[in-house]
Parts: C-alpha cells; sequence; structure tokens
C-alpha cells in the first residue's frame, strides 16, 4: 500500500498540471498513490504529456489513477478524491502545485513525529516574487510539541 495518497482536482489547466505531477516524480518518496479528476471540456488523461509523466511515478514505485466527472463544485470534487485515497496519509495538491523533491517526506516526518492528525505546507507562487510585503512576512517558529488547539463557541 502507498504511504500517501496524493488527491489532485483539476479543471481546464493542463499544462499547470503536468507541472505539479513533474514534482511528485521526483519526490523522495516514491510510494505515491496519485489520483487525478478533471471536470470540464478535457480529459487530464488526454494529455501525452501528463500520461508520460504518470508512467514515470510508475516506474519510480507509485500508482497513478485518472478520473475524469461531471462539474459539481470544488467541494464535492474532493470528497470524491478523499473517497478514493487508500493510504493512510492524504494530500490535497492544487493542479498549479510543483513540490520541491523533499516535501512530501517532510510532512510525513511530522505527522509522525509530532504524532498529529494535520500538518500543511504554504506554496508560494513565483508569479509575485517582486510583490514584497514585509507586514504579512512575520515569523514566529513554534517552540515545544504540538499541543491541540482550543476552540470555543462564539471564541
Amino acid at each position: 500500500m502507498a504511504r500517501v495518497s496524493v488527491l489532485i482536482p483539476t479543471y481546464e489547466r493542463p499544462e499547470a498540471l503536468v507541472m505539479t505531477l513533474s514534482g511528485l516524480a521526483t519526490q523522495t518518496v516514491k510510494d505515491l498513490q496519485v489520483v487525478v479528476s478533471s471536470q470540464g471540456r478535457h480529459r487530464a488523461q488526454e494529455s501525452p504529456v501528463a500520461q508520460a509523466i504518470g508512467r514515470v511515478i510508475e516506474a519510480r514505485g507509485g500508482a497513478v489513477e485518472w478520473h475524469h466527472r461531471e462539474p459539481r463544485g470544488i467541494a464535492e470534487q474532493r470528497h470524491f478524491l478523499l473517497q478514493c485515497a487508500e493510504a493512510e496519509n492524504a494530500l490535497f495538491l492544487d493542479d498549479d502545485v510543483y513540490m520541491q523533491p523533499f516535501v512530501v517526506e517532510r510532512l510525513l516526518c511530522v505527522l509522525e513525529a509530532e504524532r498529529c492528525g494535520f500538518v500543511g505546507a504554504f506554496p508560494t507562487g513565483l508569479t509575485f516574487l517582486d510583490d514584497v510585503r514585509p507586514e504579512q512576512q512575520v515569523f514566529e517558529p513554534w517552540e515545544g510539541p504540538v499541543r491541540p488547539e482550543v476552540v470555543e463557541k462564539n471564541g
């Protein structure tokens, strides 16, 4: 069984999807279940380049599934993808995100080390490389182990 199910909803962005699949093909974690579900006029699996990158993922020990469905909205699409997940860990990945080769492994390491149920990695879009906003770049490192967050009604 795969260590991670990578769930990718896509809609009419074949070039972006190819970039995303390329990032998955280079991950240090190789046993991935990649599930792509396209909506819209174009079926993701009809792209020869996407198919070729899917074969690279499979040659490295992963599996790729292709689905095409009628548009029903992103929430329903994500629900469908989650039902397809077979691994204990699931990663939702937008169809326009390129991940560096260490990202999946680092996410898994944090899940295991902290014994938590959710981790995330914020993607940085290079489209806005020169859009610097110092007031939004405050960084506060987390000290100590992960602790449950208290959520109060009307809080």
